[in-house]
């Protein structure tokens, strides 16, 4: 039993709909002004934690002034003052007195009790939503706010009208499942498509989520769902990133990536300068904008489904897994600008080339993808390790000498000490793997043995170029083009690094006629190649 996130498409009724309408609005200003209280208090330790005094506008020592009170009795005043020739926009002209924050704890124990009795309990828009899903928006709330502090992301923002799409009940048996219909709190029975068939009939709701997309509205149900233990493998597997190919292992094998956004870059931009031309504010324009939200929610679940798959599949091929541990953040950023010697300007820098390498990096999702690797191995109980990231693709697989020198091109490696000869992402990743699992350490200088090695002979699996024929051919169905199933048909699982060539390039002999979009789909995709490539040669993994 493994705790697993379903989702299921709802189809609300208008009065449900306009629920979750007013209830979204309901939450949104629930975390707007639990933030605002925790900025508050934030500022507040920041200046005087002693006497616990706020100045919003004063960041500067304090002073006193004494003046007589309502009861004829001399009080101290707090105040600021800044001498001549200081910054004169920190200066406070009024007097600040002493006022207590709302919090006294900047955590969710002391939001809690503070939204259930501060927050307007009496007024009728609060009271209609449930109280629980504004207890798990105050969670929500915490949680960001202590990774905040740890350092781990940036500050929580403000969300403006219409930003808040989520409705999170993080308590169980608020929600409770009957066949095909789901009873969640003053919505009554929603009845959910596919709910009977992918949800267990004895297994409870921990925790549900509504989101509101472009496309519809959601449920995301929380649960013990039945899941099998993949066997044990005895094998360790190391991937190496890379930008003319997402992911490479340890035996040769490329993974690449569809690349969502780049596929629809063309239609997003259309779509764009087509509501940059219409009036500000019209019907039309909003319409434009509501199809390029559903384009972006549509690039967003293309990545993710590829990401679950290449993930399952990895954590349940090998015992072991080994990632580079890389400083994306740093990697994406935009060149600095480089001003000319003679001050005349700037140079040349790079920048739109940047761009578009930027672009197919965060287009990838690495990151993302790495961290769902990470996750699951730890709910099947494998290894996963994330190795840095220096002089691995310097470093030659068979005698571990470290030379720049050794890295060609972009796909060869060459040793320059020992001769040997392999794709550069594959050495690299054997690298990585060795790194992470010594044991499966394989450099011939432990063996005594160093002699050059000729070019690196990788087991190709043969796959015959799939054209899908024209959508208007008879018996063909848009539905099944190659392009719309996905690329992962289109994979080289062996790369002679030496010679260049492509490997995309499936040149079929002369005269031979390329098979129907449906018999590409029955070869297999890019998984079960490479499956089969790993059956068919127990060389290529270390025992």
């Amino acid at each position: 039993m493994l705790i697993k996130t379903l989702e299921f498409k709802l189809s609300l009724n208008h009065a449900q709909s306009a629920s979750v309408e007013r209830w979204l609005d309901v939450q949104r200003w629930v975390w707007n002004q639990g933030l605002a209280y925790l900025k508050e208090f934030e500022a507040f330790s920041h200046y005087n934690k002693h006497d616990k005094a706020h100045a919003p506008c004063c960041p500067v020592p304090w002073e006193y002034r004494w003046q007589k009170g309502d009861n004829d009795e001399w009080v101290a005043i707090p105040f600021s003052r800044i001498a001549a020739g200081k910054q004169r926009r920190l200066c406070c002209p009024i007097p600040q007195p002493y006022r207590q924050p709302k919090l006294d704890r900047d955590s969710e124990y002391s939001l809690t009790p503070l939204f259930a009795h501060k927050l307007h309990p009496e007024k009728d828009w609060y009271r209609e939503c449930p109280y629980k899903i504004s207890q798990g928006t105050i969670k929500l709330l915490a949680t960001s706010w202590a990774e905040y502090r740890k350092g781990k992301r940036k500050s929580p923002r403000f969300k403006r009208r219409g930003e808040n799409r989520t409705l999170n009940d993080t308590q169980t048996g608020n929600a409770k499942v009957d066949g095909k219909y789901i009873k969640l709190p003053k919505l009554g029975k929603i009845r959910v498509r596919s709910l009977e068939k992918r949800w267990p009939k004895d297994a409870t709701v921990k925790a549900y989520r509504i989101m509101r997309e472009p496309s519809g509205d959601y449920l995301l149900l929380v649960g013990d769902v039945p899941s099998e233990q993949p066997k044990p493998s005895d094998k360790a597997a190391g991937f190496d990133a890379g930008v003319v190919h997402l992911l490479n292992d340890d035996a040769g094998h490329h993974i690449d990536m569809p690349m969502p956004l780049q596929r629809r870059l063309k239609t997003l931009r259309r779509l764009q300068r087509q509501a940059s031309r219409q009036v500000k504010g019209s019907a039309n324009q909003k319409k434009t904008y509501a199809k390029i939200a559903r384009l972006h929610e549509k690039i967003r679940r293309d990545r993710k489904a590829w990401h679950h798959k290449l993930s399952t599949f990895a954590v349940r091929k090998y015992d072991g897994i080994a990632v580079e541990k890389l400083n994306l953040a740093g990697m994406t950023k935009r060149p600095k600008a480089k001003p000319k010697a003679d001050g005349s300007g700037y140079e040349h820098n790079m920048a739109k080339a940047k761009a578009g390498l930027n672009r197919k990096l965060l287009d990838a999702g690495i990151g993302g993808l790495y961290s769902m690797m990470e996750a699951k191995a730890k709910a099947f109980g494998r290894e996963f390790v994330r190795v840095p990231a220096a002089y691995t693709s310097q470093t030659c697989n068979a005698c571990g000498v470290v030379d720049k020198a050794s890295r060609k091109s972009q796909s060869e490696f060459v040793c320059v000490h020992c001769g040997h000869s392999d794709h550069a992402d594959t050495n690299a990743a054997k690298n990585i793997r060795n790194t992470a699992f010594p044991e499966r350490a394989s450099y011939l200088a432990l063996a005594g043995k160093v002699t050059p090695v000729e070019s690196a002979k990788v087991q190709t699996v043969k796959q015959e170029e799939c054209k899908p024929r024209s959508r208007k051919a008879k018996g063909v169905s848009p539905r099944h083009d190659v392009a719309a199933i996905s690329h992962l048909s289109r994979e080289s699982v062996g790369v002679d690094g030496n010679n260049g060539s492509n490997p995309h390039s499936f040149n079929r002999k002369k005269g031979q006629k390329s098979r129907s979009a449906q018999t590409a789909a029955q070869i297999g995709s890019q998984l079960s190649l490479w499956d089969a490539a790993l059956k068919r040669d127990r060389s290529l993994i270390r025992d």
